[in-house]
C-alpha cells in the first residue's frame, strides 16, 4: 500500500520492546509484544528499518466520520446514521464491510 507505517529498529530493542502492547478489542484484552508488531525490511542503501505489521486496509474506504460512528456507536445526529434511520454497514457506511486495518496473520 501507498500508507506503509516504517520506523528506526531501535523501536524494537531497549526497553520499549520488553513492554507489551494491550489492546481491547470487543471487550477482549489482546497482549503483543512489541517487538512481533514489526518486520524488519531492508533499504536500498543497505542499511534496515522496520516495517509496522499492522497496516491501513487499502481495500477498504473509511471516512474518520465512519470510522467515529462504528467507534462510539450510532446517535452522533449526522446523516445515515440508523438514529436517524439510515442503514447502516459494519462502519457505519451502507454497505461497507471488512476492516480498516490489517493484522499479521
Amino acid at each position: 500500500g501507498d500508507n506503509l507505517v516504517v520506523c528506526d529498529c531501535r523501536v524494537t530493542m531497549g526497553q520499549v520492546a520488553r513492554k507489551n502492547l494491550t489492546v481491547y478489542l470487543g471487550g477482549r484484552r489482546f497482549t503483543l509484544p512489541v517487538p512481533k508488531l514489526f518486520k524488519r525490511v531492508p533499504t536500498y542503501d543497505g542499511g534496515t528499518l522496520c516495517l509496522l505489521h499492522v497496516q491501513q486496509n487499502s481495500m477498504t474506504s473509511v471516512t474518520p466520520l465512519d470510522l467515529l460512528k462504528a467507534l462510539l456507536g450510532n446517535g452522533l445526529g449526522v446523516p445515515g446514521d440508523s438514529a436517524k434511520g439510515g442503514p447502516q454497514g459494519p462502519l457505519g457506511k451502507p454497505g461497507s464491510s471488512g476492516s480498516p486495518v490489517v493484522l499479521p496473520p
